[in-house]
């Protein structure tokens, strides 16, 4: 089924959002998708005969439909304002001056006439300094980031002010920010940070836009996405050096021959991925995730510990901290790396310091390297995910909910249910089939939890524990067979499950799914998965 609606007219930023801002300007409660996707089409075949579309240039004049001019058209919802009865229009937007039929419109912002052409990033006259600068789609999405992120309750016009006024002083203060990757000097970046309210300034939050890829002679960068500065600082890492994680490298090649090189030395273990059609730079990828973040999780108990208590052990110059693995011998592995301090000025964050660890190097514990400056009962400790063995043990007695649209569009639309991923493809645009498959997605889901369940009660090990560095907890990760078991060689994808214990009745929530590559990289972190759907990977 092709695309209808707005979505045959060009890129729909907020498809979630507009039928509810629709709904509170007309005072409504129900909107009809199919019969409002049937208007709307009849208004685009008719584009150059209707008055149901108006046209507008740059400079904010009125133009014909047949104009290759138009960087800004208003189409008729059908809606009348419930106070004033005006039309409710939807906008839509172009870089760059053009025709109705060109590749390229975005949308959609809802409003009357008078608040659309007024408000319009594409209209010259009525062009704040930040929206000449970048293409900024529509407030309402921003907001909604800004809000979850700072406890903020912004409208989309506040949020909007609040954008712009951040612009326009960081550009006055020289907190504009340009960067540069000096591997890739196509890439990119600017940003500046989000000022004029406490609970914004205490949430440490940018605006960050990215290089416009398309040649645009009015803005040269694309989009504001909500950062916060601690994520914005790990990724401007990347544009100053080549490294993974805390590890600096001189180049992949380097990354790749240290990995290799530990993996010869560990006890034997698969470290790449079963599927083979997944691309990835790195020789040893799950090696590779499993040593970065095993040092992310050993710095995390060290914030909390004394000094004499530290995992990560500084000495004359040097980092020490214990991989959690064994050589063919039996005997630990620990990771050397030289102390390394990079430092940036950066407009808008001021002095940026990344603490890294250079020249990385694997030994065994009896090795000289290693030998010299530790007794075996002084050595890095390994790193601890939980304190009492109940958390790694699921309980299988616990119900199970899960959220069906976070899980399982959101699932499908990553490519982490293969089995519907061909039927979403086709219905993805069309709003009314797309639901009746995340329901069916949901109701297959619904049998797929219960079979595990039945498996779980008979073989504790079956949900295997990762560790969500993210809030510090223990997830399970339970495979999911979709249709018997017999007629599927292996799970087809793991739920994430939460323990919820903020109500009456424990229970375990439904987080998101992985692909059984993900789940068996999450799952080393803690241990080498020993059940058998897992192991079938590897």
């Amino acid at each position: 089924m092709g695309k209808t609606g707005f979505k045959r007219i060009g890129y729909i930023h907020n498809y979630r959002e507009y039928p509810q801002l629709i709904r509170e300007k007309a005072g409504i409660t129900y909107f009809n998708y199919p019969e409002f996707d049937a208007h709307i089409d009849l208004l685009w075949a008719n584009k150059d005969k209707t008055d149901g579309i108006i046209c507008y240039d740059a400079n904010g004049e009125s133009v014909s439909a047949e104009s290759k001019q138009i960087v800004l058209f208003l189409i008729d919802t059908s809606f009348r304002t419930a106070n004033r009865g005006e039309v409710i229009y939807a906008a839509f937007q172009h870089n760059v001056p053009g025709a109705l039929d060109d590749y390229g419109w975005s949308g959609v912002t809802i409003g009357t006439k008078d608040e659309l052409v007024m408000s319009s990033a594409s209209v010259e006259n009525s062009v704040s300094t930040l929206e000449q600068y970048t293409s900024i789609g529509n407030y309402h999405a921003i907001a909604r980031v800004i809000n979850e992120s700072s406890g903020e309750s912004l409208s989309d016009d506040e949020c909007a002010e609040i954008l712009k006024s951040s612009f326009d002083k960081a550009q006055s203060e020289g907190k504009l920010a340009v960067i540069e990757n000096q591997y890739d000097t196509k890439k990119q970046l600017s940003f500046f940070p989000l000022v004029g309210r406490d609970l914004i300034e205490q949430a440490d939050l940018f605006i960050k836009m990215e290089k416009n890829k398309y040649p645009n002679p009015k803005r040269e960068w694309f989009g504001a996405f909500v950062i916060s500065g601690k994520d914005l600082k790990e990724e401007l890492l990347s544009f100053f050096c080549f490294h993974v994680g805390s590890f600096l490298f001189q180049s992949l090649s380097h990354a790749n021959a240290f990995y290799n090189n530990l993996a010869e030395k560990a006890m034997r273990e698969n470290w790449k991925w079963s599927d083979p059609s997944r691309n990835d730079s790195y020789d040893q990828p799950v090696l590779k995730s499993y040593l970065e973040f095993t040092y992310y999780r050993l710095a995390d108990e060290d914030a909390e510990r004394e000094e004499s208590m530290k995992k990560i052990i500084s000495l004359n110059g040097k980092i020490y901290f214990n991989s959690g693995l064994l050589d063919r011998n039996f005997r630990q592995i620990i990771i050397v790396g030289n102390e390394y301090i990079l430092e940036k000025q950066i407009p808008g964050m001021g002095l940026c310091q990344w603490k890294l660890l250079s020249d990385v190097q694997a030994f065994s514990h009896n090795e000289h390297e290693i030998a010299k400056d530790f007794n075996e009962d002084e050595l890095p400790a390994i790193a601890s995910y939980f304190n009492d063995y109940r958390q790694v043990v699921f309980d299988a007695r616990l119900d199970i909910h899960t959220n069906d649209h976070h899980i399982f569009e959101d699932g499908v639309a990553r490519g982490r249910l293969p089995k519907y991923q061909e039927e979403y493809e086709r219905v993805k645009d069309d709003d009314v089939e797309r639901e009746r498959l995340l329901t069916r997605i949901a109701r297959d889901f619904d049998s797929a939890k219960e079979r595990a369940k039945l498996m779980a009660e008979r073989n504790y090990k079956l949900a295997v524990p990762q560790f969500f560095k993210e809030t510090g907890e223990i997830q399970f990760l339970l495979p999911i067979y979709l249709g018997e078991r017999e007629e599927a060689e292996k799970a087809h994808c793991a739920l994430v499950l939460s323990l919820d214990t903020s109500g009456r009745r424990p229970y375990y929530r439904g987080e998101t799914i992985l692909t059984l590559d993900m789940a068996y990289n999450n799952a080393r972190l803690i241990a080498k998965p020993d059940v058998f759907w897992l192991n079938d990977l590897v």
